[in-house]
């Protein structure tokens, strides 16, 4: 016999409507964004991010594609990685702490079903598809993959063929095992997750047909070790389960069930060591929603799920603090308007972010809300476009990138075609490196300066400010002072959701130079000779009549000759300490660009550009090609990035959807 308890917080619960949670001001979102072509359909988006802060988005349309968006770059083009001729699904990806991706799908070609997955190194290219298990045999039926890297880079896939689960694992060196059977073959299994912790402990959890109805079973395998018999959660006709684990390996589940008072939320955990804790109940009247459940980096858990509120769905959320009990419910959509679907996330710090879609009149739209580590949660805010024709969209999905910005995916139909959407909670402001503005100018000559700003997700505008009065736009713009005296100049950087980061500096401007002045020509002064009296005697000399001495005219002025163009330089910027891909969107901010890169063994500064061609500050003519060193990249991953990947690792997605 399954063993259940009730949280007593439950017993003395309100009954129907719990308190509507958001009360702090609503987040600002980017979007919404087409991320697929809109040719052909496009479902089920899954997203990761690498060490490198580099996010990887795979999705199903035909075959399988990927597309990736470097920090403060575009999107690539989208890349098969699945024969685009075949059917595919059940689709699921992940990443290790090095940045090796795995995907893994079921796929139909003619008659023949497989189990598919295909890898891809940091910075290398997907390999060709490996197929996990292959037959022709009907009614042999290959269907919910799923999958759950190890820190070390050991890949846990799991899936069902027919009534039996079975698991195989791919060691770090790329090679994988012959499959296991994890399960009894009872009746029909479905549904398998799995997560592993950080000690490489795998737990997973499906549901299958037990003489009638559905149960919910547990296994466990310890790193290196071999599956245990499953143990059997609940009896009360589950749905399919969720599955998360915690950083101390503790691994939560979470689905619906059916009791004597109705529908239910029953939970599991299991702990390294100590087995499976008695199954509770989370919460009660619940609709027919598959619950949804999220750990912190502390090990408090987290489920949404929907229920009925006054004749519509609104999304509630229970929690459980680390080593405590589930808590009364929270209602995080307005009453009012169906909201179905809900998942919930959290980053590396703690924040966490919840999202459904809900009914908008004739179509659907996705709302979110989040709320900081021990804060609030948010008013919610509209992440897609309340369209006026009837659209309808659905398999939410929820990441992290590096910063901790929240990368929400979705697909979008209006009945004919899908293609994949997402928003991006963009939190962060942009960044402005490699200021250049000259300590001291001189009145009417033209002074440089340069800034190389940085934002992840958003277009930016960079303004000026010289201090008189006076403005620009750009990122390498000129000004002549007209006047001596001490300026603060200022630059913003501003990114498309309005968030803004300014810096200043100071340049002392000196006196203009005195003009350069020719001296005047002088006339001569004009002298009359001197008048002589004629003799008496003689008549009188007819004398012709005085005439001025011609005058000196004055020198022509000279021609002004208009100042040559200034040509448009290259002040090369600080490259020393940074990435290579850090440098090379310096160079191009301030117009040179990256020439030959020479690499060099070393212990320290692994990844760094240690060395360039030009000193800081040079002035090289525009498009100079800069040759710079860089360190061999052999240190370990930085803790942070180490995190926002072990976050996204943590979510698990169940195949089924509400009905709604």
């Amino acid at each position: 016999m399954v063993a259940r308890i009730r949280s007593w917080q439950l017993v003395v619960a309100v009954a129907v409507i719990a308190a509507f949670a958001p009360a702090s001001a609503q987040a600002v979102w980017s979007g919404p964004h087409d991320l697929s072509p809109r040719t052909g359909n496009a479902r089920l988006a899954r997203a990761v991010v690498d060490p490198a802060g580099t996010v990887h988005v795979l999705w199903q349309r035909g075959g399988v594609e990927a597309v990736a968006h470097e920090p403060g770059g575009p999107w690539s083009e989208p890349v098969s990685i699945a024969d685009p001729g075949s059917q595919v699904g059940g689709f699921q990806h992940a990443i290790d702490a090095a940045g090796t991706q795995t995907a893994i799908w079921f796929q139909w070609n003619g008659g023949r079903q497989s189990i598919r997955t295909a890898t891809r190194p940091r910075g290398g290219a997907w390999s060709a598809p490996h197929a996990l298990a292959e037959s022709d045999l009907q009614p042999q039926i290959f269907l919910s993959p799923a999958l759950a890297v190890a820190a070390d880079g050991t890949v846990t896939a799991m899936w069902t063929d027919s009534s039996i689960v079975r698991s195989a694992v791919r060691a770090p060196d790329g090679t994988w095992s012959r499959a296991v059977t994890v399960n009894d073959a009872l009746d029909i299994a479905v549904s398998p997750q799995v997560v592993v912790d950080p000690a490489g402990n795998a737990t997973a959890v499906w549901y299958q047909r037990l003489n009638g109805p559905y149960v919910i079973y547990g296994a466990t395998r310890p790193a290196g070790g071999a599956w245990t018999s499953p143990q059997l959660l609940t009896r009360n006709s589950p749905t399919a389960p969720s599955l998360a684990v915690a950083p101390d390996g503790t691994a939560t589940a979470a689905w619906k069930a059916v009791d004597g008072s109705g529908n239910v939320i029953e939970s599991s955990s299991h702990k390294p060591g100590l087995g499976w804790e008695q199954t509770t109940v989370a919460a009660t009247g619940v609709s027919n929603s598959p619950p949804y459940v999220a750990v912190d980096r502390d090990g408090n858990a987290a489920i949404v799920y929907f229920r009925d509120v006054a004749g519509t769905y609104a999304v509630h959320l229970v929690e459980r603090p680390a080593g405590g009990t589930w808590t009364a419910p929270a209602m995080l959509s307005a009453p009012g308007r169906d909201a179905v679907e809900p998942r919930v996330a959290f980053d590396s710090e703690g924040r966490a972010v919840a999202v459904w879609r809900r009914k908008n009149d004739f179509n659907h739209i996705v709302q979110s809300v989040s709320r900081p580590r021990g804060g609030s949660w948010s008013e919610a805010a509209n992440l897609s476009a309340p369209d006026t024709v009837p659209r309808e969209l659905s398999d939410l999905a929820v990441t992290f990138d590096a910063d901790g910005d929240a990368l929400v995916t979705w697909y979008r139909t209006d009945g004919t075609t899908f293609r994949i959407q997402y928003a991006v909670d963009d939190t962060h402001a942009p960044r402005l490196d490699d200021l250049v503005a000259p300590a001291t100018a001189k009145a009417g000559v033209a002074a440089a300066f340069s800034v190389a700003p940085w934002d992840a997700w958003s277009a930016m505008t960079t303004r000026w400010e010289f201090g008189d009065g006076a403005t620009a736009t750009g990122t390498s713009v000129e000004h002549v002072y007209a006047e001596a005296g001490e300026r603060t100049v200022t630059v913003t950087a501003t990114d498309a959701l309005g968030l803004a980061t300014t810096r200043t500096a100071v340049v002392t401007v000196s006196a203009r130079d005195p003009p350069v002045v020719d001296p005047p020509t002088r006339e001569p002064p004009v002298v009359d000779p001197p008048a002589r009296d004629p003799p008496v005697q003689n008549p009188p000399a007819q004398h012709p009549p005085a005439t001025d001495p011609p005058r000196q005219q004055p020198a022509p002025p000279r021609p002004s000759t208009p100042p040559a163009a200034r040509p448009v330089l290259c002040r090369v910027p600080q490259l020393t300490g940074l990435t290579l891909a850090h440098a090379k969107r310096r160079l191009k901010a301030a117009h040179c660009a990256l020439g030959r890169v020479r690499y060099v063994n070393g212990r320290r500064n692994a990844g760094k550009v240690v060395r360039s061609s030009h000193r800081r500050g040079a002035a090289v003519a525009k498009g100079t090609r800069i040759d710079v060193t860089v360190v061999r990249r052999r240190a370990a991953v930085p803790q942070r990035r180490r995190a926002a990947v072990q976050s996204a690792l943590r979510v698990q997605v169940p195949v089924e959807k509400p009905t709604s």
